[in-house]
């Protein structure tokens, strides 16, 4: 379990607090051993993701930036160890990640207020809309995983090493525009700025470098 805390100073000295939120991180690990030598195993771990909320303050300075954004993945790693010596071993496999992505931020209505202020003849006032944007990397991305593992006299040492994946994201972007005060006509030009579309993008989650030393 993961609760982050999200806090900022903007530049007029204004305090901003996300909200409260729970991670749950999951780690499963299983292994087989066919002989001396060889050993399956099989890893389903979540070592990147979270998110942060600002939500929850309309008025929030950045909310046309981001309002919410999340990222999950989930890492599955088969893989295969062979015993070299009595001593030492190493293992590697393939690597499979499972991703989504969830973006929402405000919309600022400043220039279609201008543009339907012209075009009608009087002023107008809209509130914010929003957009949110929900993907996946459907398919699935894939990477590799290396792992050395031996002992010196009492000493034991490991090393292991996850590449780097690029997760490549489509989906669709969703806009929320809320009723004006110019009735249903006045709305439906609103609308017309703001189709709901689709869209692709890529972040490359980083490689991991892990040591670890033991005693016995």
């Amino acid at each position: 379990l993961i609760p982050p805390e999200n806090e900022l100073y903007d530049p007029y000295g204004n305090h901003w607090k996300a909200e409260d939120q729970d991670f749950w991180v999951p780690n499963f690990y299983i292994t087989h051993q066919l002989n001396d030598k060889i050993t399956l195993g099989l890893g389903v771990t979540a070592p990147f993701g979270l998110g942060m909320d600002w939500s929850g303050d309309d008025d929030f300075i950045y909310r046309y930036l981001v309002k919410e954004v999340a990222i999950e993945s989930i890492y599955v790693l088969p893989v295969l160890s062979y015993k070299i010596t009595d001593n030492w071993s190493i293992a590697g496999g393939p690597m499979y990640v499972k991703s989504e992505v969830e973006y929402e931020a405000a919309v600022d209505m400043s220039d279609v207020e201008t543009a339907l202020g012209a075009a009608l003849g009087f002023d107008v006032y809209l509130d914010d809309s929003s957009m949110k944007l929900e993907g996946d990397n459907e398919d699935g991305d894939w990477g590799f995983s290396l792992a050395v593992h031996g002992t010196i006299d009492r000493v034991h040492l490991g090393l292991s090493y996850r590449s780097a994946v690029e997760c490549m994201y489509a989906g669709d972007a969703a806009f929320t525009i809320p009723a004006s005060a110019y009735g249903p006509d006045v709305d439906a030009i609103i609308g017309s700025y703001f189709p709901d579309t689709s869209g692709d993008t890529k972040i490359e989650m980083p490689a991991s470098l892990q040591l670890g030393i033991g005693f016995d």
